[in-house]
């Protein structure tokens, strides 16, 4: 059953239509593009997104990477009302460059919770 869909990042047709993505996956990217996108990127939505891509470049300490945690979690809540609470907890490796990310959520239609995890790695 399609309760959610978004078009699919990728772009790509399928019979004349653009692919879309459907339920768990149409959370899990809409998150990763309010979690990538920089704020002020948008012309037309300057507020949309967080400031995690600039994070990535500067040096982190605790009080610091769990301000940013935070931040991600109003983010998310913020620019998606499909989902009525968020847990992240994560984990920054500054030898290996990246942000280890653990995004617990719960949402409108199913109140059963879900994980998601990504890694950000500095370039």
């Amino acid at each position: 059953m399609e309760v959610y869909s978004d078009i699919d990042k990728k772009l790509e047709c399928v019979g004349g239509d653009l692919k879309k993505v459907i339920n768990i996956d149409a959370i899990v990217q809409g998150i990763i593009f309010i979690l990538m996108t920089q704020k002020g990127e948008r012309i037309m939505l300057p507020e949309f997104g967080t400031n995690l891509p600039a994070k990535v470049f500067e040096s982190m300490d605790k009080s610091l990477f769990f301000g940013t945690l935070n931040s991600l979690k109003n983010e998310i809540l913020r620019w998606d009302d499909r989902i009525l609470d968020v847990l992240i907890d994560g984990e920054f490796n500054e030898d290996k460059n990246e942000i280890l990310l653990k995004i617990g959520l719960t949402l409108q239609s199913n109140p059963t919770d879900m994980i998601l995890t990504t890694t950000i790695v500095k370039y």
